[in-house]
C-alpha cells in the first residue's frame, strides 16, 4: 500500500506539471518596479529631458524645457508563446501646459517578417486627468515569432514641446510583460509513463475493483 501511495504521489506531481505548462505567467522584466533604482531599464540616447528615480517609481520626462524622453527595457520572448499581457500604473503629474504633451507606450517583437511594434497607448495631455493614479492592461498577438535574446522591448515615451508654463512628468511603476497563451509542451515518455501506471494503480486499488 505503501508503494502504490509513492506511485499515486509522483503521477499527481507529474500530471500538476503538465497543467501548470500553459498556464505560467511569470514577468519577463527586471526590475519592474523601480525598488531601489532604474536598473536592467535604458534610457534612450535620444532622450533630452531625461528620466529619474523617485521614491520606488520612474519618473519619465521633465516639467519645463522642452524635449524627448523614451525609457524602455528589452527581453526574451520564449518560443510557443501566442500573446502577451502587458500592464503599469502611471501618472500625469503636474499641471496642463499651454501646448499639449503627449505620452505614448508600445511593445517591440521580432517576426519573420521583421521588426512588429504595436502601439498600446497613446494620450495628449490635453484631457489627461492630472495627479491621478491611472493602470494600463491590455494584451496583443504574436504572429510569426522570432525567438532569440532581447527579442521583445516595451517602451514608454514623453513629448514635450516648449511651453511658457510648467509642462509634465509621468510617473511609472510596476510594469508587467507576461506570457497570456503558451503552447503546451508534449508530454515526455517518462511522464506517460507515469501517468499509466497511475492508471493501473488506481484500477487495482480495493474500492475501485469489481464485484
Amino acid at each position: 500500500m505503501k508503494m502504490m501511495t509513492g506511485v499515486w504521489n509522483r503521477v499527481a506531481a507529474g500530471g500538476a506539471a503538465l497543467l501548470l505548462c500553459g498556464s505560467v505567467h511569470a514577468n519577463l522584466l527586471v526590475n519592474p518596479g523601480f525598488d531601489s533604482d532604474l536598473s536592467g531599464w535604458t534610457i534612450n540616447p535620444i532622450t533630452t529631458t531625461g528620466v529619474t528615480w523617485v521614491a520606488g517609481t520612474a519618473h519619465v520626462g521633465r516639467p519645463g524645457p522642452s524635449g524627448v524622453a523614451v525609457f524602455e527595457q528589452s527581453f526574451d520572448i520564449l518560443a510557443g508563446t501566442g500573446s502577451l499581457g502587458i500592464s503599469f500604473d502611471y501618472q500625469w503629474q503636474t499641471g496642463t501646459p499651454d501646448t499639449p504633451d503627449f505620452f505614448g507606450v508600445e511593445l517591440t517583437y521580432a517576426s519573420t517578417s521583421g521588426a512588429v511594434t504595436e502601439l498600446l497607448l497613446s494620450e495628449s495631455s490635453a484631457g489627461a486627468s492630472f495627479n491621478a493614479p491611472l493602470v494600463y492592461s491590455g494584451s496583443i498577438s504574436l504572429v510569426d515569432l522570432v525567438t532569440g535574446s532581447g527579442n521583445g522591448t516595451v517602451r514608454f515615451m514623453l513629448a514635450e514641446p516648449g511651453n511658457t508654463r510648467v509642462g509634465t512628468r509621468i510617473q511609472l511603476d510596476n510594469v508587467v510583460v507576461a506570457p497570456r497563451a503558451v503552447v503546451n509542451p508534449v508530454p515526455v515518455p517518462g511522464t506517460l509513463f507515469l501517468l499509466g501506471l497511475g492508471l493501473v494503480a488506481l484500477s487495482r486499488l480495493p474500492g475501485n475493483r469489481k464485484s
